[in-house]
């Protein structure tokens, strides 16, 4: 119980614990087994006799029987195992073995086979058997506690304490800086409403006339610059947040106030994207848009394919495949 105690008045109580237990337990299983060696032998370690059990003296040298005992029979003393954690030895184990089995078949008048212990030994050897096979694995376990200790479960926002602004990860502040889309286009983009920077960049796939191309650049430069300033905006009200909660200065009502900040420049960016490419609509040909898609993964290639119920060169032509 050493290592136990050891532990407890320590700053870990149960980290330390389990420490502890991990290096006691072979000592453990050593006192479990010599209790069952003593539970099959009978053999005590101090030598004394068990006072409940009938005795009288062994016969002597020369076959002269000893005393009856209280039953009529002759018999001899029957020690009891020792008190657990016994170590004293006076012989062999396997000395011992053989004298206790001699003894027993002399007491009881009938043969004994060596091979298989009493039901009492049988008894105990299986439960001892089970303490040992259920406390080792429990006080080994790194479940328990002890020094393999683990998070339970990691977060995936693991990392991102260290953010100036938690909901803003450098990536994004670089995306809104420079004007980018930062996704908040997908519901034109997708549904067949190109928009100006990837115009711009396919123009000579798709492709685009010259004034086609000069149209598409000014309402880029337009949508760049608003988007800057919006977005600005946007990381500003972020801050003023990151802020508020960093030093606990935040209320329900002033939390709302924030919310309804960040949402309306939220908007306002959102509506300076989306609206960038509702203007490059007008300006293409249901071929070109088309092409787009295609070039973009959107669809497959109107070239290779022309719908039902349309002349094929026409389709092509109209779809810029020539």
């Amino acid at each position: 119980m050493l290592p136990i105690g050891d532990c407890l008045p320590g700053g870990r109580p149960f980290g330390g614990l389990i420490d502890k237990l991990t290096l006691a337990a072979p000592l453990v299983a050593c006192d479990v087994m010599q209790l069952v060696l003593h539970r099959l032998m009978g053999k005590s370690c101090h030598g004394g006799h068990d006072k409940r059990d009938p005795a009288v003296r062994p016969s002597g040298p020369d076959g002269t029987p000893g005393e009856a005992s209280s039953h009529g029979t002759d018999a001899i003393h029957i020690e009891r195992p020792a008190p657990f954690g016994c170590v004293e030895r006076r012989s062999s184990p396997i000395e011992a073995a053989n004298s206790w089995f001699q003894k027993r078949s002399a007491g009881m008048n009938q043969p004994l086979n060596p091979a298989r212990p009493s039901r009492v030994a049988a008894r105990t050897m299986r439960r001892a058997a089970t303490a040992i096979a259920v406390a080792i694995p429990v006080a080994t376990s790194p479940a328990t506690g002890g020094a393999a200790d683990t998070p339970a479960a990691t977060s995936p926002y693991a990392g991102q304490e260290n953010r100036p602004i938690k909901s803003l990860s450098a990536e994004d502040l670089a995306e809104l800086r420079r004007g980018g889309g930062w996704g908040l286009a997908r519901a034109a983009e997708l549904n067949g409403m190109p928009g100006p920077v990837h115009l711009l960049k396919l123009k000579d796939r798709i492709p685009l006339t010259a004034d086609q191309a000069t149209a598409v650049s000014a309402i880029f430069r337009d949508m760049r610059a608003t988007a800057i300033a919006k977005a600005e905006s946007l990381i500003s009200r972020e801050e003023a947040l990151e802020t508020a909660f960093r030093t606990g200065n935040v209320t329900e009502r002033s939390l709302q106030e924030l919310l309804s900040e960040i949402g309306e420049a939220r908007m306002a960016l959102r509506y300076v994207h989306l609206a960038a490419h509702l203007k490059t609509l007008p300006l293409l040909t249901h071929g070109q848009i088309a092409r787009y898609n295609v070039l973009r993964g959107y669809a497959g290639d109107p070239c290779a394919n022309p719908p039902e119920g349309h002349d094929a060169s026409m389709w092509r032509k109209h779809s810029g495949c020539n």
